[in-house]
This record gives C-alpha cells, sequence and structure tokens, in this order.
C-alpha cells in the first residue's frame, strides 16, 4: 500500500496564495500600461485645406494605430490580474486557523465568489475521511493548476493577437525580405511570451503530481493540464511550419477556370525581371470590388521577386500622421477613390495611381440576366508599371491614312463603316498608354513626323504614292539618333477595279529589302462544314511560341490547335535571305494537309462554285492546276516577323480584316488587337504584356424548389444528431 505523499512547500496553502498574488501583480502591470495608452490622449495633428490654402489649418484628431492591440490587451490582462487576486484572497482565506468547519466554508466560497467551475471542485472533499488539513492543501494544488493554465493561455492569446497584428513584419522576416533589424522585437517579443505562457501552464501543474497517485480529481486535471497545453503548442508548431512552407514555397495549385490565384506568364516574366524597385500602396479594404483578386495580385508579384517588389497596406483607416506623410510624398494622388499607388525606383519619385473603379468592368444590359464582370485590375497595373518605366511619356504610334486604309475615326463628319473602321483599335491601344495619330501624307512637303516609334500601313485599297514610299524606305534604312524606324504592314488583297488581278500596296521593293513579298492574290482554303474557303486558318508557329517569341505569343497557343482565322487573307512569300543580317521568320501558318489553299486573282462570289471547278480542272490536268492556281498542301505564311540581327524591325500581316471594328464585335479574345499591341511593343523593344480579364462566375439557383426535401433534410439531419449525441452519452455512462 502506497504511502501518503510528501507534499512540496509550493503545495502549502499559503505559498499558493503567495504565488497567486506574484502572478496577480505581474498581470497588474500590462493592464496598467495599456490602459494608459488606450486613454491617453495625442496631440491633434493638423490638415491644411488645398482648396483654401489661406484658411487656418484644421485639427484632426490622432488615433494611436495600436489601439485595438492595447484594448486587447487590457481586456486580457485584467481578467488574469482579477481571477489570480481572487484565487490568492479565497485560498489565504479558507485556511484560517478560527474557522472550525474550513471545508464547508471553502466550497460556499468558492461556489458564491470564484463560480462554478471552482465550487465543482470542492465537491469531493466531502466525500473521503482524509484530514482537514490534506483537503486545504489538496485544494490549493487544484486552485493553482486551474488559475495557473487560464494565466498561461491568456498569456499565449495575448502573444498570438500580436503576431496576428504583425503579420506582415513576420512574413518579410520568414521571406528574408526587407526588414530593419530594430523593427525584429515586435516579432521576437510576441514569440517568447507564447513560450512563457506554455512554460507557465506547464510548471503550476508540477506540484499537483504529489497527488496524482491519490487523488482522480487531481490525476484528471494534471492529465487535461497536459493535453491542452500540448494540443495548444502542437497546433503552434504547425502553423508555423505550415505558414513557413507556405512563404518560402509560394506555389500554387490554380484549379479555377478563370485562374484565379494565378498571373498571365507574362506578367510572371516582367515583374521577375525587373530592373528598378517597385513599391505598391494597397488601400483596398476586404468590402471594397475587386480588393481580394488585387490583394491575391500583388502577393504573387512578391513572392516573385521580394528584392525588387515591394507592398505596403495602408489601408483606408490609417492614422493622420501616416495620411500626411502619404499626402507629402504623393501630392498629386486623389485619395478619395484610390485603389492603390505605384511607385517606380528607391526614392518613389516617379508614381502613378490605380482608381478602384478601374479594377472591375461589367458587361450586359438591364433583363439581360446576371451581368459579366471582368477583373482588370493586373492589366490596368502592369500597363502604369509600363508607363511609368518610360517616364511618363506616351509613345507614338502613327497610322498611315488617305489611300484607302481602315480608317481612325469618322473624316469629313462622316463616320466609316466597321468594316473599314479601326476606332476600336485605337481605343484599345490608347488604353495601353500609346499615343496613336493619323498619318495623313502630303506628296509636296514628303516628310515623316520627328517622334514617330512606328507606322503602321493599314490595310491600303489604293497603292501608296511614290514619295510616301520613299520615305518610308528612308524610314525604315537610315539611322537616325543611331536607329532606324520599325513598320507594321497590314495588307489584304483588294481586287481592281476591272477585277483581274490585286491591288499593289506600294511597297514591294521595300519588303523584298527585308525579304518579305505579298502575293498578288486572294487565298482560300479547302472547305468544310464549319469555316467557308474565304475564312483562311492558321496557326500561330510552334517554333515561334517555343522559342517565347512576344509577338506569337499574344496568340492562341498553337499546342492547343486554337486557330487564328483570318478572313480574305493573301499569302506572305519569305524570300531568300541575300542578307544574313535580315532574319523574317513565319509567325502564322496554314495548317495545310486535308486544308490545302490555292490562290485566286480576283474575289470570288461563290466560293463553294469556285471549289468544284478546281476539282474538276485537277482530275483533268493536276499539275498545271496545281502550279496555275498555286495549290499547297504545305503550310503558307499569312503573317511573318522580321528581325536585323537582334534588332526588332517589321511585322508583315496579309490581311487587314481581323483588326477592323466589325471583326472586333465578333471576337472574345480581341485577337487582332492583341497582335498589334504585341507587334508595337516588341518592335520598341518593351517587354510585352498580355493579361486576359478574369471574368467572375455566377451562380443561379434552380428556378423550381424541392420542397420535400427542404423539410426531410434538415429533419433527417437533426434526429441523426440527437441519436449520435445520446448513443455517446450512453457509452460514457456505462464506462
Amino acid at each position: 500500500m502506497d504511502s501518503a505523499p510528501t507534499e512540496p512547500m509550493t503545495a502549502k496553502p499559503l505559498n499558493v496564495a503567495a504565488i497567486l498574488f506574484v502572478l496577480a501583480a505581474l498581470w497588474v502591470v500590462p493592464a496598467a500600461w495599456c490602459g494608459y495608452k488606450v486613454f491617453k490622449v495625442g496631440p491633434a495633428a493638423t490638415e491644411k485645406d488645398p482648396a483654401n490654402p489661406d484658411a487656418p489649418p484644421k485639427e484632426i484628431v490622432s488615433i494611436d494605430e495600436n489601439r485595438p492591440s492595447y484594448v486587447v490587451t487590457l481586456v486580457l490582462s485584467a481578467f488574469g490580474a482579477m481571477k489570480c487576486l481572487l484565487g490568492a484572497f479565497f485560498t489565504r482565506k479558507s485556511i484560517s486557523e478560527n474557522e472550525p468547519n474550513a471545508v464547508d466554508a471553502t466550497h460556499r466560497y468558492a461556489s458564491r465568489r470564484l463560480g462554478g467551475l471552482l465550487g465543482l471542485f470542492t465537491w469531493y472533499q466531502l466525500q473521503d475521511e482524509t484530514s482537514e488539513i490534506e483537503k486545504h492543501e489538496r485544494f490549493s494544488v487544484i486552485v493553482l493548476v486551474i488559475l495557473g493554465l487560464l494565466s498561461g493561455l491568456l498569456m499565449m492569446g495575448i502573444a498570438t493577437w500580436y503576431l496576428i497584428d504583425e503579420y506582415q513584419l513576420l512574413t518579410n522576416w520568414l521571406t528574408k525580405k526587407d526588414t530593419k533589424t530594430k523593427e525584429l522585437w515586435r516579432i521576437l517579443v510576441p514569440a517568447i511570451l507564447f513560450l512563457a505562457g506554455s512554460a507557465l501552464a506547464f510548471v503550476v501543474a508540477q506540484p499537483a503530481r504529489q497527488y496524482e497517485r491519490h487523488d482522480q480529481v487531481i490525476r484528471r486535471l494534471v492529465y487535461g493540464t497536459n493535453f491542452a497545453v500540448t494540443g495548444v503548442l502542437l497546433f503552434a508548431a504547425l502553423v508555423v511550419l505550415n505558414g513557413f512552407v507556405a512563404l518560402r514555397v509560394p506555389q500554387r495549385l490554380d484549379t479555377t477556370a478563370s485562374g484565379y490565384y494565378s498571373i498571365a506568364p507574362s506578367t510572371e516574366e516582367y515583374v521577375r525581371n525587373l530592373a528598378e524597385k517597385v513599391t505598391v500602396y494597397n488601400f483596398g479594404t476586404p468590402s471594397d470590388q475587386g480588393s481580394a483578386e488585387t490583394q491575391v495580385l500583388l502577393q504573387a508579384c512578391q513572392d516573385l521577386n521580394p528584392s525588387k517588389f515591394v507592398v505596403r497596406t495602408p489601408g483606408r483607416g490609417m492614422s493622420a500622421a501616416e495620411f500626411q506623410k502619404l499626402r507629402a510624398k504623393f501630392p498629386s494622388v486623389d485619395y478619395s477613390n484610390v485603389a492603390m499607388i505605384v511607385a517606380l525606383g528607391e526614392d518613389e519619385t516617379r508614381y502613378s495611381s490605380i482608381r478602384d473603379t478601374e479594377l472591375i468592368r461589367s458587361e450586359g444590359e438591364m433583363g439581360e440576366g446576371p451581368p459579366r464582370v471582368f477583373y482588370e485590375g493586373e492589366s490596368r497595373f502592369v500597363r502604369e508599371l509600363l508607363f511609368l518605366s518610360e517616364g511618363k511619356n506616351k509613345s507614338t504610334v502613327y497610322f498611315t491614312q488617305g489611300n484607302g486604309e481602315l480608317s481612325l475615326g469618322p473624316t469629313g463628319g462622316q463616320r466609316p463603316a466597321k468594316e473599314r473602321s479601326i476606332g476600336e483599335l485605337k481605343t484599345f491601344l490608347e488604353k495601353q498608354n500609346l499615343n496613336v495619330q493619323p498619318l495623313p501624307f502630303d506628296s509636296k512637303t514628303p516628310k515623316l513626323p520627328e517622334d514617330a516609334a512606328v507606322i503602321v500601313v493599314a490595310d491600303p485599297t489604293l497603292p501608296l504614292p511614290k514619295e510616301l514610299a520613299e520615305e518610308l524606305t528612308k524610314f525604315m534604312t537610315v539611322e537616325k539618333n543611331g536607329k532606324k524606324g520599325k513598320l507594321i504592314v497590314l495588307a489584304g488583297p483588294h481586287g481592281t477595279p476591272r477585277g483581274d488581278a490585286v491591288i499593289s500596296t506600294g511597297l514591294d521593293e521595300l519588303l523584298k529589302t527585308f525579304n518579305v513579298q505579298l502575293a498578288p492574290g486572294f487565298l482560300f482554303n479547302r472547305p468544310n462544314e464549319q469555316f467557308p474557303a474565304e475564312l483562311v486558318i492558321g496557326l500561330a508557329s510552334p517554333e515561334l511560341q517555343a522559342s517565347g517569341h512576344p509577338v506569337a505569343g499574344s496568340l492562341p497557343p498553337a499546342r492547343q490547335g486554337r486557330p487564328v482565322p483570318m478572313p480574305n487573307a493573301r499569302a506572305i512569300e519569305i524570300l531568300p535571305n541575300p542578307n544574313p543580317a535580315i532574319q523574317a521568320t513565319a509567325l502564322v501558318q496554314t495548317l495545310g494537309g486535308e486544308l490545302f489553299t490555292w490562290q485566286e486573282p480576283d474575289a470570288q462570289v461563290d466560293t463553294d462554285a469556285t471549289f468544284k471547278k478546281l476539282m474538276a480542272q485537277y482530275k483533268v490536268n493536276p499539275r498545271d492546276t496545281a502550279q496555275k492556281k498555286k495549290m499547297s498542301a504545305d503550310p503558307v505564311v499569312l503573317a511573318a516577323v522580321v528581325s536585323e540581327g537582334n534588332t526588332p524591325r517589321m511585322v508583315v500581316v496579309g490581311n487587314g480584316e481581323l483588326f477592323n471594328d466589325a471583326s472586333a464585335a465578333l471576337q472574345k479574345e480581341n485577337m487582332g488587337f492583341k497582335l498589334v499591341h504585341a507587334s508595337i511593343d516588341w518592335l520598341r523593344d518593351r517587354p510585352v504584356v498580355d493579361v486576359a480579364s478574369k471574368q467572375f462566375g455566377f451562380y443561379t439557383p434552380q428556378a423550381k424548389m424541392d420542397r420535400m426535401r427542404l423539410l426531410f433534410l434538415p429533419f433527417g439531419l437533426a434526429v441523426l444528431g440527437i441519436v449520435g449525441l445520446s448513443a455517446g452519452v450512453w457509452v460514457i455512462r456505462r464506462k
């Protein structure tokens, strides 16, 4: 038979009371400090009205941004001090030598003053025959363990609050980003406090181990304390481990249809290769539309290049002092509707802002069902970065006009037909921070603009004047300020009035200089149930896309078999290369094989009849027919890119209808617009960033409701819960 345990000094009620008094005093210190910080009124900041600079400055009450943390600490510290103080007072009072029935008094006092929790642990004292002194000592141990465990959990809770509050600093530290050493105490102190709380909860249970073999209540209390402390520590370790892995290995599996958690590959490439530091101030709040998507975007960019990409989140509830600092640093920003401020460079002197209304775009009319909502924050953000990198200077792109080209807008008060207008393309390019201007050429004073970065010849229906062709040749071949010109030619076939040939563009000699030539005919491919003969189907060059060419990357992926349809197109011939410095490469080419192509000198009214006639002639005389009609089962080039060494020089597309307003209305991806924009950026030696808008999905409930399921499903779940709970109670009672 085991002998009675030897009580340690801490088991004595007087010692327990002293320990609890010390804990109460320790809790009073943070409670008093935080109470002082909460009720302290700081000096008011002043702000001048920019609309009325002569008016006296207004006073703005300065609110400490750490006030929520002070309030939480004050409440929890006050609660811990009160519990420890009441526990010490109760333990000290219960051992009065002048009170004969101390056990009954203890039970009454605990139930009345400390509530049912401690009172429940005293009932067992009246059930055994141990001495009054031993009952007091064991009960003191219970009080010490319970209040010590509570104090330890409160310390860990306060530490967790501060770690969450300093989440941004913690992530910067874990990812080895730019974190000042003097700020690390904001992380280290809560971490030490958390460990100290777990240590306190563990230490206070040690005196009770002397009684765990002889007292069922104390044994359960000790084991429960160990379980609680171990569980909290294990949970904290898992959180830290998962957070560390997530921050250091930020790869995500994005299974959403719109790529919600991903950014465009071109954006990734651009951010990864940033030459200057980018600082983004994010003002979004969870209630703002598009704020969550913006947070995902900025976090992904920060993960890609933490040394060059920094995100700060002042939010909209910043203090007056912080607001004044931002206004002094970025004075031209309208803070009433700002979503982000993007600053470039270490000094952040080049900056621009993005409004919250620019993040979301809605389409659809009233009565047509749910509107189509798109997130455009990524494309807007990247455009702003590119704009800042160019010193906020918009490059000018000129479109030749006056020779039957696609029109940029109304001329002479008349709006052109959509088939001959590129007003939508102009708007699209201007949104990319490009300055789009018409280039009407005067043959009497032949001169091209000095600020022309890129010139576009947009599908002329008449030959360009000789003087303009000569000026374009000089523009492309003669260096000016150390650079040569850049040219985009969009040239579909247009028949002569007699209908027996295709009109020349007037640029034949210039194009031959760059090893390309426009075929003088209309191109057709074999018709099928899906595509008519005049709708020529091409694919982006797989080799060019695989090499990472930016213009090829703006087209649908060839490996997925996604076509590039070109109505009323012509072939482009890549000539033998007499100049090794000039390299012309196919950008888009036909499929070939069963979808073979042939050429006609004029547009065909009935392409089905033309195809039947072609097949009949081919059966009679296949060689002559194939040679005359230039029939080809091999891929035919529809668009080409031209480089001179490593310098981009020219993009030639044998089509014009892909870019007009009528075609834009039928396209979901604005394929032609993206091709022109990518070509301009490539020719300007700028990174090509192609970002698709992300469409939000809407869930529409069924119009009809299953009333039986609505009635019996909650009833069945309630019955199942009651039966399960009853079975659990029965099993526990049986034990």
